[in-house]
């Protein structure tokens, strides 16, 4: 299961996509349990590594590029891992523990300022693909034919939002 914070600002709803279920790493929490929350973590790792392809993980055999299958496996986990040592590099204060869990607020509890890696998913994405693309998601043509899970999920919550 997914999120999406809708965020009126003037002239535009400003979105943000999280995952419910824990993605990566396993942990102490029903982590990959969920498709669309597997989804959304790798796509958003695709753009990431379309932009870095000098850090993107081997994938199975026979594969090409990352995949987005909601299933986690070698590759999503060690994507995750690179792209947080990554955005670490950059400034970004996050925990670089190979996963991405679940967001319960702007910063990780106990903290000052560490971020959750999904909101940094998010904005690496914004950044290199642009508002409109971003908030469009749920008729992002990769996401509807390659992880059906997901684009369901985002469809719904766009509905909820205009209902």
């Amino acid at each position: 299961m997914i999120r999406v914070h809708f965020f009126e600002l003037p002239g535009r709803t400003q979105r943000m996509y999280e995952n419910l279920v824990p993605t990566g790493a396993p942990g102490p929490s029903n982590t990959n349990r969920d498709r669309a929350s597997n989804q959304l973590v790798q796509f958003f790792l695709r753009k990431f590594f379309a932009k870095h392809p000098e850090l993107m993980p081997k994938g199975p055999p026979g594969s090409t590029g990352f995949l987005l299958d909601g299933k986690v496996g070698s590759q999503t986990i060690e994507g995750i891992g690179r792209f947080q040592v990554h955005a670490r590099n950059a400034g970004t204060p996050l925990i670089t523990d190979s996963r991405v869990s679940v967001a319960t607020d702007v910063v990780v509890p106990g903290t000052k300022a560490t971020r959750w890696t999904i909101h940094a998913l998010n904005s690496f994405y914004i950044l290199r693909s642009g508002e409109t693309d971003f908030d469009r998601l749920f008729e992002n043509k990769e996401i509807q034919s390659e992880a059906p899970e997901l684009a369901l999920e985002l469809l719904r919550e766009e509905q909820l939002r205009r209902s």
